[in-house]
């Protein structure tokens, strides 16, 4: 279930970039509308990010992270992947400490822009290597409507640090520490260096860790603000389905009234391969084994 991560280091070999921040927000929204986090295509379908994107236009960070850089790609803005650690609410038991990925976009005078499409940020995080200041931005708690304050700053790690069997970042790699208003004691970091097998050496443990409970996050922007649209959840061979964060359905996924399932199907659709009711079924959940390609 567990493989070593693979990064490579960067900064020094790629070439300044003009960027826009209004595009980087831009392509934050498109991926905010059309592209859900959602694990079933890869609990169902043993897909990984690149076919999970491709074949349900949905998926985990990792997904969500290829799409932001293919929109980048487009305009010709030259991206990376790169691994990070996750706040205390989000971790779960067996999780490694690197759980998630965001992309990295170089621009001029060493700054580097993070975005991280599975945090929901108003806006990209706009790093100083050579600055230790400390800055601030929004992201959207979707689950609970409100906007957080985060704080972020630039370190640089003058040694290996070990993190466990599986992790180790080399010395002399930035990081951006990063943390709550709220509560800066739960801080997670984002390391630049490029992440070269984010689904063997996250998705694999991810999803094996969350295979019994499939589920699905569907955003929409009204106002210049993301909101949680739709969330279906199927756990222990119970549903749950919240629109707008307001509960609608929570009991027997073979139960569904016609008229909720009509409607999740609807809005849904796009991100499924089969019939939606088809999968409310975890006692067919197969095995999950990432192929790796």
């Amino acid at each position: 279930m567990y493989y070593k991560l693979n990064t490579r280091p960067f900064i020094k070999t790629c070439k300044e970039q003009n960027i826009d921040e209004n595009t980087l927000i831009d392509i934050l929204e498109l991926c905010y509308d059309n592209i859900p986090f959602s694990t079933f295509p890869y609990i169902f379908h043993n897909f990984n990010s690149y076919e999970t994107l491709k074949h349900c236009n949905s998926g985990n960070c990792i997904s969500l992270s290829i799409f932001i850089k293919k929109q980048l790609q487009k305009l010709g803005i030259k991206s990376y992947l790169i691994p990070a650690t996750i706040p205390l609410k989000y971790q779960r038991g067996n999780y490694l400490d690197i759980s998630h990925v965001a992309v990295a976009v170089p621009g001029k005078d060493d700054i580097i822009y993070i975005l991280d499409g599975a945090f929901y940020f108003k806006v990209p995080m706009k790093v100083y290597l050579n600055s230790s200041k400390q800055y601030k931005l929004k992201m959207t708690d979707i689950y609970n409507d409100k906007l957080d304050d985060i704080y972020y700053n630039t370190t640089l790690n003058k040694k290996r640090e070990i993190l466990n069997e599986y992790q180790s970042i080399p010395a002399n790699t930035y990081a951006i520490e990063t943390s709550f208003k709220d509560n800066q004691t739960d801080k997670w970091r984002y390391f630049i260096r490029e992440i070269k097998n984010p689904d063997e050496a996250i998705s694999n443990f991810f999803i094996n860790i969350r295979k019994l409970e499939p589920f699905i996050t569907k955003t929409r922007q009204i106002n210049n603000k993301c909101h949680c649209e739709l969330m279906v959840k199927l756990n222990n061979n119970h549903l749950e389905i919240r629109h707008y964060n307001k509960l609608i359905y929570k009991g027997d996924p073979q139960k569904i009234p016609p008229n909720i399932l009509h409607h999740i199907q609807k809005l849904l659709s796009p991100y499924f391969i089969k019939q939606l009711k088809q999968y409310f079924n975890s006692n067919i959940i197969p095995s999950y084994d990432i192929k790796i390609k």
